[in-house]
C-alpha cells in the first residue's frame, strides 16, 4: 500500500509541475515573435536616458512567446536558449497593456536575468528589462552604461 501512495503522489507532483503556461484571454497579446530595434540606456546614474537604435550593435536579438508555455531567445537568427515559462504577476498598464512579470529558469553563463523577466506590452510593442541588454553576456557593453529597458517589436 505505502509503494502505491508513493507511486500516486510522484505521479500527481510530475503532472502538476508540468503545467504549461498557455497564452489565452489577455495573455493572448505575447503570443508571436519580437525583433529588438532599440534600448533606452544611460552612462552615469546621473545622465540624461538616451534611445539607442539596435542595428548599432554586432548582434541581433528577437524572443519568441507560443501557446505551449515556452519562450524562445534568439541571436543572430539562430535559437539561443528556449525555456518553459511562468508568469507571476500580470497587472493592466494604463496604456491598453500589460505589465507582466515571468520566471524562466535559465543558466547564469547563458542570460543573466536572475530567472525573472519584467515586460510591458503596448500594441506590438514589447518593452522588456534585461534582454538583450544587459543579460546576454556578450554583448560587450561598455563599463557604467545602465540599461533602462529593450524595445522589441512584433514581426
Amino acid at each position: 500500500m505505502k509503494k502505491y501512495t508513493v507511486l500516486l503522489l510522484s505521479l500527481t507532483f510530475l503532472v502538476a509541475s508540468c503545467k504549461k503556461e498557455k497564452l489565452e484571454g489577455d495573455l493572448e497579446v505575447l503570443r508571436g515573435k519580437y525583433k529588438w530595434v532599440g534600448y533606452n540606456a544611460r552612462n552615469c546614474t546621473l545622465c540624461p536616458l538616451h534611445y539607442y537604435d539596435a542595428s548599432n550593435q554586432s548582434f541581433s536579438a528577437d524572443i519568441e512567446f507560443d501557446n505551449s508555455g515556452e519562450i524562445s531567445f534568439y541571436i543572430d537568427g539562430q535559437l539561443y536558449l528556449k525555456k518553459r515559462f511562468k508568469i507571476t504577476k500580470k497587472n493592466p498598464n494604463g496604456l491598453g497593456g500589460w505589465e507582466i512579470e515571468i520566471r524562466v529558469d535559465v543558466p547564469k553563463s547563458k542570460l543573466d536575468i536572475n530567472d525573472n523577466l519584467s515586460l510591458s506590452t503596448v500594441g506590438d510593442t514589447l518593452y522588456l528589462d534585461k534582454y538583450p541588454l544587459p543579460g546576454y553576456p556578450e554583448a560587450g557593453l561598455m563599463a557604467g552604461t545602465v540599461i533602462s529597458g529593450n524595445i522589441l517589436i512584433r514581426q
